[in-house]
């Protein structure tokens, strides 16, 4: 998605100001919620840990998933609204086995950040994905959302870099990134 900005001082601006909307829901202190685990290399306000699922209830490392249980396919999703230049993140506090249950999230999460017309731009299923802000060129002229997907955080954050630095933006602003497991009940 682009978005006209009539200079390239305030589309930075904007992008620096969506960047933080995200930074403020991450964990400052060292413990997370059941069922998450501290982001080895967190997105998020430098100093803080940024929590991330941990490994779905029934999963052993060795052996997989263990017998007589559910599996479940972990879904998530961003929303954008480039006039309002809101985004959305599906809650990374719910484990959503559903894609549409992940899109309904980030849509609400996107209108509850000021989008009027807010439109899903990733999903992503058993992996992990990183939103970063950039502009579509070197001239810095529109904004845009550079999605990356990976099997970790750090895979998923190169991966919308590489995106926006192959599109020529003169910069590339991390602005969330979650991951949606398979997880066993």
């Amino acid at each position: 998605m682009n978005v006209e900005k009539s200079s390239a001082v305030p589309a930075m601006i904007a992008l620096l100001a969506i960047s933080s909307i995200y930074s403020s829901g991450v964990k400052a202190e060292q413990g997370c919620p059941d069922g998450f685990v501290p982001n080895a290399a967190p997105t998020g306000i430098p100093g803080q840990n940024q929590c991330i699922p941990g490994p779905p209830q029934g999963y052993d490392s060795g052996n997989g998933y263990s017998s007589g249980s559910s599996h479940h396919d972990g879904h998530g999703a961003f929303a954008f609204d480039p006039a309002a230049m809101a985004v959305g993140a599906s809650d990374i506090q719910t484990a959503f086995a559903r894609s549409w249950q992940a899109k309904w999230s980030a849509l609400r999460s996107c209108k509850k950040n000021g989008g009027t017309d807010c439109k899903i731009i990733a999903t992503f299923e058993n992996e992990c994905a990183a939103a970063v802000l950039g502009a579509t060129d070197s001239s810095n002229a529109k904004v845009t959302i550079y999605v990356g997907k990976g099997p970790n955080i750090d895979d998923a954050q190169g991966d919308a870099e590489q995106r926006c630095k192959a599109a020529g933006s003169p910069v590339c602003k991390a602005a969330y990134s979650d991951c949606a497991m398979p997880w066993q009940d």
